[in-house]
């Protein structure tokens, strides 16, 4: 059995991947809401890289984008 990681800061790779998924929103969406996916995206980046090599880890960062769609859902969108 592997044990995840714990990693305090964002991989180098999650740090890069993350600012071109900010930079390619500002194509379609205001300034603000573009940069707002910065803190997400490295969030489900650091969930990846926690659980890297178990059977989690394509699972932890979707369930979390669920959790987080939810949640906005439920509160900007009277869900």
């Amino acid at each position: 059995m592997t044990i995840a990681k714990v990693r305090q800061t964002p991989s180098v790779a999650n740090v890069l991947t993350s600012l071109l998924f900010c930079g390619l929103h500002f194509l379609y969406h205001p300034p603000v809401w573009a940069a707002a996916v910065l803190l997400p995206s490295l969030m489900f980046g650091m969930a990846r890289d926690r659980f890297d090599g178990t059977t989690s880890e394509t699972l932890a960062p979707v369930a979390l984008h669920i959790w987080y769609n939810a949640g906005w859902f439920w509160l900007f969108e009277g869900g």
